[in-house]
């Protein structure tokens, strides 16, 4: 069985993938080559960072909480303009979300812009989601 974390990050992009408006692409997981111009605009989404903490007493004491932060990215050609419309449709659809029985909370947290070389027409738009959730103490498979 996979990671809840595997399990947060496979609903985040079936949720972004589902009902997109016209313009916003597919999201895909994070690629390790460069788009090339003609593949953009683009949406990815991987795991960042995770920062694991010891519930010590009360009901969670047999429960590790883990902050996940969760990257969405979207590439495209253009002013910084022209990402907006995947960035709010990125936050409509995980700010807020708790996706039942895997996560208490996903809260939008930071932007990024990240331009590229002045001779590549593109960017790059990070935002960053922290993504609030626990699992058993020694077994990140489960949550209870």
């Amino acid at each position: 069985m996979s990671s809840i974390r595997e399990q947060i990050i496979e609903a985040a992009m079936t949720r972004l993938n589902t009902g997109a408006p016209t313009g916003v692409p597919q999201t895909t997981r994070a690629r390790q080559e460069p788009y090339s111009t003609n593949e953009l605009p683009a949406i990815t989404i991987k795991p960042l960072r995770e920062e694991v903490e010891y519930e010590a007493e009360g009901k969670r004491s047999y429960f590790r909480k883990r902050v996940l932060t969760l990257r969405a990215s979207v590439h495209f050609v253009g002013d910084d303009s022209v990402g907006d419309p995947m960035t709010v449709w990125i936050s409509k659809q995980l700010d807020g979300q708790t996706f039942p029985t895997l996560m208490e909370d996903c809260i939008e947290a930071q932007y990024e812009w990240e331009y590229a070389a002045e001779d590549q027409p593109y960017l790059v738009l990070h935002q960053d989601f922290r993504v609030i959730y626990h699992t058993l103490v020694g077994d990140q498979t489960r949550t209870q």
